[in-house]
């Protein structure tokens, strides 16, 4: 069995960073399932964490960080067509109370810069994809905080505000967190358990193993597909094989001792 996570932030006809087209969406899931991969759900994830059940040999899951509102507007519409089901980590300071209309496109670096409530997902279409049974949705932080150097007060702020308005939304026995940016050290760590997460989805790449911590899951980033649809697949595919084989733990454990060390290396150089 192997299980790989996939990362994306946004679903739009318009070339951008972290952005997927709506066309390039739904090649990656007709090819993959070409290929032998199921894709799971969210609770198919929990209970394979929990040893409670068993996933096909060759399983993809889909998240998406941020909660943007193309999510809705362009992605869930591909999902829908095909019965895919994922995960969407919302930062919940700015979910706005109504929906939008004719919005004009605004880049990643702009809505990272200065974020606008209007290009997030709304309370109602919040409800409406979770009531497909395709949809789930967990914690990206109330406000997108980076969780690192927080003090615990900030620290149980971000996550436990996060966590309870989610709560408020969707009634389940179990709840996730997202990292923001996969920043975190030990005091976020410490934090994302007091605040009663039973996991949480890191920026590292590799495939989900038991072997790692549940609070750093591993995940690959499909999101990035900058307008040459052969490159991205290229590249997409070399991950998912390697991360789906027997050695993708390995591979996935040497790539971050190697990335360590050339930061050691280049602070040394300072």
């Amino acid at each position: 069995m192997s299980l790989v996570v996939l990362m994306f932030h946004h679903v739009t006809p318009q070339k951008d960073v972290l952005s997927v087209t709506p066309e390039i969406l739904e090649k990656l899931i007709v090819r993959f399932k070409q290929k032998g991969f199921h894709f799971i759900s969210y609770r198919e994830f929990y209970d394979y964490l929990n040893k409670k059940n068993t996933l096909p040999k060759k399983s993809l899951m889909l998240t998406f960080d941020d909660g943007y509102y193309d999510n809705y507007q362009y992605g869930y519409e591909v999902l829908k067509k095909h019965n895919i089901p994922a995960v969407i980590f919302l930062i919940t300071s700015m979910i706005p109370g109504e929906k939008k209309r004719n919005l004009p496109f605004k880049s990643h670096h702009e809505l990272n810069k200065h974020p606008d409530k209007n290009y997030f997902l709304s309370l109602e279409e919040i409800k409406e994809m979770h009531s497909s049974g395709l949809i789930e949705f967990d914690s990206h932080t109330h406000t997108h905080q980076n969780c690192v150097n927080l003090s615990k007060e900030e620290l149980e702020f971000q996550m436990c505000e996060s966590k309870n308005f989610i709560k408020s939304l969707i009634n389940r026995d179990f709840y996730g967190f997202c990292w923001p940016r996969g920043r975190f050290d030990d005091n976020a760590l410490e934090a994302v358990k007091r605040c009663g997460y039973d996991f949480a989805f890191s920026t590292i790449e590799g495939p989900f193993s038991f072997k790692h911590d549940k609070f750093i899951i591993r995940r690959i980033d499909a999101s990035s597909f900058r307008g040459d649809e052969k490159v991205y697949f290229k590249r997409l595919n070399k991950k998912v094989n390697i991360y789906s084989s027997f050695y993708g733990n390995i591979y996935s454990d040497l790539r971050l001792k190697f990335q360590k060390l050339k930061k050691r290396f280049k602070a040394l150089k300072r």
